[in-house]
């Protein structure tokens, strides 16, 4: 089989970008990895103003993730136009309580989110109560000043998401393959293709989009030759193992989405509370880790005394497709070619950036000049050097 585009795993970057393109009218089949993808294991939060940083990369990935809420309310319109499907989409602010922040430092934060465009408000102990009865006194004790409340962030519910952008890729009638798992990709000068275990061709396209997530890259041949290149890239990527749990929404609980420094809340409108996340960089298991697990429920209940006796629902891992330096990778690499664009990397905020993803990808695809602010995510700033550079100074950072 042969195609203009083959998209090369079927996680939420990759289910988007199909969807972008295929409602521009671009021929496109999606091949489906075997791994659960990350974005299932995913709370679904929407909010830029989490990673702001001053500088660096990861400066960039907040003006990447701040394109990417921006284009967030026409996606999920069309989306679930096309799709017929929920996705419960809320945009109505996150809460974020600190602890040991100073009004000071709040003042800096909010002024840095103000000069991107973003609204938040500094609210004491008191004043987070008021917007949040659910919460605890004695952990907002521990917090000062140390409040804001970020408006026009929110979440969207990640398996709705998935199932929609499942059926809204089925009504245009896409193409999505689910053969063995790919282990090579081809690059010729005329053409790409992916290959099985078996050595046998897959599906051909005159560009392939790389999408799998932190464990199934492939082996990657630029005219028989294996790529140094995109080794380089496939080191670069790191598994990130992430765990979490659902409890039945208490009367009286969360209304909003809940971040501290150590867990978040996030309500569901079918009347779950995931709670969340742990972090355990370079581990690519998914399963749960039952210690790991009560411990965010004994910090979740800590905060919102009303959960201790919310009836557990389910608990789960993900693994994230993290990068060494927190930043995806986009774009095509000038040592393998256009016929290859790589979409790596989103660590955890790939439902965030799918929208904005998948339009730089769109681009790309065909042929348009991007925004120029995207080089910052191209895969040629991946060298063997980078990588130690990168991960030694990784510890602690997250």
């Amino acid at each position: 089989m042969h195609t203009d585009t083959a998209i090369i795993g079927g996680g939420v970057i990759g289910l988007t970008t199909a969807f972008e393109l295929s409602g521009q009218g671009a021929s496109v089949v999606l091949v489906r990895g075997k791994h659960r993808p990350a974005s299932l294991a995913a709370a679904g939060m929407l909010a830029p103003s989490f990673e702001s940083t001053p500088e660096g990369i990861e400066a960039d990935l907040f003006r990447l993730g701040m394109k990417g809420l921006a284009r967030w309310p026409s996606f999920a319109t069309e989306l679930e136009d096309v799709s017929g499907l929920c996705i419960d989409l809320r945009t109505s602010g996150i809460l974020g309580a600190f602890a040991g922040k100073t009004n000071e430092a709040l003042q800096v934060q909010r002024s840095r989110l103000a000069g991107a465009g973003v609204t938040a408000d500094i609210l004491s102990a008191e004043e987070l109560r008021e917007i949040e009865p659910c919460l605890a006194d004695g952990s907002l004790a521990e917090c000062g000043v140390g409040g804001l409340l970020v408006h026009g962030e929110g979440q969207v519910d990640p398996s709705c998401l998935l199932n929609a952008l499942e059926a809204a890729l089925e009504r245009r009638g896409i193409v999505r393959l689910e053969p063995d798992e790919i282990v090579r990709i081809e690059i010729n000068a005329d053409r790409a293709a992916a290959m099985n275990s078996r050595g046998e061709s897959v599906i051909s396209a005159d560009q392939i989009i790389l999408a799998t997530g932190a464990r199934n890259v492939p082996d990657i041949f630029v005219r028989n030759d294996l790529s140094s290149a995109a080794a380089a890239v496939r080191a670069w990527q790191v598994p990130v193992k992430g765990e979490a749990l659902a409890v039945e929404l208490p009367e009286g609980g969360p209304r909003r989405v809940i971040r501290t420094g150590d867990v978040y809340l996030c309500p569901k409108v079918d009347g779950r509370l995931v709670i969340g996340a742990t972090e355990a960089r370079g581990l690519d298991d998914d399963t749960p880790d039952g210690e790991a697990i009560d411990r965010l429920r004994q910090k979740a209940n800590k905060i919102a005394p009303v959960l201790r006796h919310a009836p557990e629902i389910s608990r789960w891992a993900g693994v994230r497709p993290g990068g060494a330096d927190h930043a995806p990778i986009i774009g095509v690499h000038s040592e393998i070619g256009k016929r290859l664009i790589f979409a790596l990397g989103h660590y955890r905020n790939g439902i965030l950036l799918a929208p904005a993803t998948a339009k730089l990808l769109s681009e790309i695809v065909s042929g348009r000049e991007p925004d120029p602010h995207s080089a910052v995510f191209a895969p040629d700033r991946v060298s063997s050097s980078g990588i130690a550079s990168a991960a030694m100074g990784d510890e602690g950072a997250r």
